[in-house]
């Protein structure tokens, strides 16, 4: 029936701009990212609802330098379910890239709410800290990086004294 021709079509685009987005992220000298972005959005015009699209749309703006239109479809993804802390994460980038630090530290603080041992929210929020000039609090983040990823935490130190 309809439905299921509609899943079929969605599933097509959706699977299609994961594979352009994955290759992209692997093969750095033929990167896909426009092709992966046609495709999410072919999704999610099936689909407005589904999560994962508008978060794997918003990863390829990411990495596309888009960053405006990363936090957009960030946003949707996080109406549609609140509480994946890797959307909370990429949109902290996204902010982080922007410059928007203070909302680039609530979307990672919002992450590590849902997942306290997220390596790479810990890690923007301590180089975030950073941007504002709160070594101190860089410094708590790379404490609680040494527990979780020793190779990430010793990046966020050397940023903090270098």
């Amino acid at each position: 029936g309809a439905v299921s021709r509609n899943t079929e079509v969605f599933n097509y685009y959706y699977h299609l701009g994961v594979s352009y987005l994955t290759n992209s992220e692997v093969d750095l000298e033929n990167p896909q990212f426009e092709r992966a972005v046609e495709a999410f959005i072919q999704a999610i015009s099936i689909e407005p609802e589904n999560s994962d699209a508008h978060y794997n749309l918003g990863v390829t703006y990411n990495h596309l330098g888009n960053f405006e239109q990363a936090v957009d479809e960030f946003d949707a993804a996080i109406k549609i379910d609140r509480e994946n802390a890797d959307t909370h994460f990429e949109l902290g980038k996204a902010y982080f890239a922007l410059k928007r630090w203070d909302e680039a530290l609530d979307s990672n603080k919002e992450a590590i709410s849902y997942n306290p041992n997220h390596v790479g929210s810990h890690f923007q929020l301590g180089m975030t800290y950073l941007k504002l000039n709160d070594k101190g609090s860089a410094f708590d983040e790379y404490k609680v990086l040494k527990g979780l990823n020793q190779d990430t935490a010793d990046d966020l130190f050397d940023s903090i004294y270098k």
